[in-house]
């Protein structure tokens, strides 16, 4: 096999194309939705990385003709063919979307990690949280160091819907309360904060109600009411954060479309279903039991459980009301709204691309093309500086924070040179105590040997691949002969961990410095350190400071 050279160059907004400001037509300020949905699979004419077992693991159905609002997403709009989540975990991956940070710097885990004299972050969801934290330098996550907090403070309404699982407050079923977690997550920097699920389903604070479940209709409901109240009563453009709790498995899909009712909610039992302005919905009344059977209609199940291909068409029809919403509106092609996966399903819980390959599109027609395609490297880290950029946010604006992610805006529509360089940059990847870094086609996991029945290492051994017995280095080439990305149904280049050690130990000694660099500018003892970029050889990042 034909090893890549690593082609290191430091991506900086320099990198990113000329310095014009990115308007809108008329030069209405932009709207932004991020939908993040829980848990959902990669399907196969999406481009997968290539399987564990491409036999048992593709993803073929539900059939795309199932899902019209989801591909119109991905056709009208930008497929990003090289989308990672930062850390392959749901509260992980959503703090990195949120803060354009990698999931080590949250200002909650590094006051934990520093108390137990940890030179390594653990990156675990419960020491992954949004909160503000005395005593921590650069510590305000939640009341500064997010999007929503930036784009507040520069006229912008924001907003939140569905799963949130990012405040560390008591969900003990005797004491939970959900006016309380509208008020912790209003403090972070948003105006409306509705049909939140704190967590996952299956955990103690549902016993607060006599029913609660997934409830698609009633997440929608709220996004689209507080779309409708930005542009209509406030005036003001907007930025929500729509997070479905479909299709985790924490709840049951088939049984909330079965037997569930749409008036079962988070807030509390309603006397009518949710409201979807916008939208004329068969069988959309009382318990929306008729709706909801059409859902489980159009996909014949044939295996004992279908609730991800459920889960999938419920989720396209919300997006179908939201974009309906929008076009009502008048704000369709003024509206960035980025669709992504938290992680990737197949490999969840760790580094392989599996786990960190995510499903991302992207559709703003007042800036990209229909059936757009890029190739760069991309992160959940970039997506709060690429909407800030887009939004005319910078330096100067109020709130600004220091982030990990740099803006893709321009690259999209940059020349091949910026292309390439967007192709063979480095990102870092995050789980428990491990770390990986991959530059263009090349990367290299680090697992530590007691990884324990988690992570990676424990991922690989479910799967039968190769791992290194003897050191926690495993480097693979994830391109083909001709340097293309392998996706399914190609071969898995991560099967072998140890095979293309043994003749490339100063490119593992480099890759290894890399990770170094990362961690230590993630410490919980020392400064944040945004400013220096851990893309390269000691050598060659001394004469970019110099520079």
């Amino acid at each position: 096999m034909k090893f890549h050279a690593i082609a290191i160059a430091f991506v900086g907004l320099a990198a990113l194309g000329p310095s014009t400001t990115i308007v809108a037509a008329d030069d209405k300020k932009p709207n932004f939705i991020v939908m993040q949905p829980d848990d959902l699979h990669f399907l196969e004419y999406w481009n997968p990385p290539a399987h564990f077992d491409n036999d048992s693991n593709a993803i073929t159905v539900p059939a795309s003709s199932l899902i019209p609002n989801l591909q119109s997403l991905k056709d009208d709009g930008v497929q990003m063919m090289q989308a990672h989540a930062a850390s392959p975990m749901c509260g992980t991956s959503r703090y990195s979307t949120i803060t354009g940070r990698y999931a080590s710097r949250s200002s909650y885990g590094r006051s934990l990690d520093s108390r137990r004299n940890s030179e390594k972050r653990t990156v675990t969801i419960p020491r992954t949280k949004l909160e503000d934290v005395s005593g921590v330098e650069d510590g305000n996550d939640c009341s500064a160091g997010n999007a929503a907090a930036v784009f507040q403070q520069n006229g912008y309404r924001t907003g939140v819907v569905g799963k949130w699982h990012l405040s560390e407050s008591d969900r003990n079923a005797n004491t939970f309360i959900y006016t309380d977690l509208q008020d912790e997550v209003r403090q972070c920097g948003f105006d409306y904060a509705e049909a939140l699920y704190p967590e996952n389903l299956s955990s103690g604070w549902t016993s607060q109600y006599e029913n609660v479940n997934h409830n698609m209709e009633h997440v929608a409901s709220r996004a689209i009411q507080f779309m409708d109240e930005s542009i209509n009563d406030f005036e003001e453009p907007f930025f929500l954060y729509v997070n479905p709790t479909v299709p985790h498995g924490s709840g049951d899909v088939e049984e909330a479309l079965t037997s569930g009712d749409c008036r079962d909610t988070v807030e509390g039992p309603l006397d009518n279903p949710p409201e979807i302005w916008y939208s004329s919905i068969n069988g959309y009344t009382d318990d929306c039991g008729g709706y909801r059977q059409s859902v489980l209609d159009r996909y014949e199940c044939n295996v004992n459980n279908c609730d991800k291909e459920y889960g999938t068409i419920w989720i396209d029809d919300a997006i179908g009301w939201i974009l309906n919403a929008l076009t009502d509106m008048d704000q369709l092609d003024n509206t960035f709204f980025l669709f992504q996966m938290d992680h990737g399903e197949e490999g969840k819980g760790s580094l392989f691309e599996q786990g960190s390959r995510i499903v991302q599109f992207v559709h703003y027609p007042a800036m990209y093309n229909s059936n757009t395609i890029f190739g760069g490297m991309v992160s959940t880290i970039n997506v709060v500086p690429t909407m800030l950029e887009i939004a005319d946010i910078d330096e100067s604006s109020n709130g600004w924070y220091k982030m990990d992610g740099k803006s893709w805006a321009h690259a999209i529509l940059g020349d091949s040179e910026t292309q390439a360089e967007w192709k063979e940059r480095c990102l870092f990847f995050e789980n428990g105590l491990e770390r990986a870094v991959k530059c263009g086609c090349t990367k290299l996991i680090s697992m530590p040997m007691d990884g324990g029945n988690d992570g990676t290492r424990a991922v690989a051994n479910a799967n039968g691949l190769v791992v290194n017995d003897e050191g926690e280095d495993h480097l693979y080439d994830v391109c083909n002969e001709s340097g293309d990305w392998i996706f399914s149904p190609g071969t898995n280049p991560e099967a072998d961990g140890v095979e293309l050690l043994q003749n490339n130990g100063a490119l593992v000694d480099e890759l290894n410095e890399m990770i170094e660099c990362h961690l230590t500018k993630t410490s919980p003892y020392l400064t944040p350190n945004y400013d220096h970029e851990c893309t390269g050889s000691q050598e060659e990042e001394e004469e970019e400071e110099e520079e």
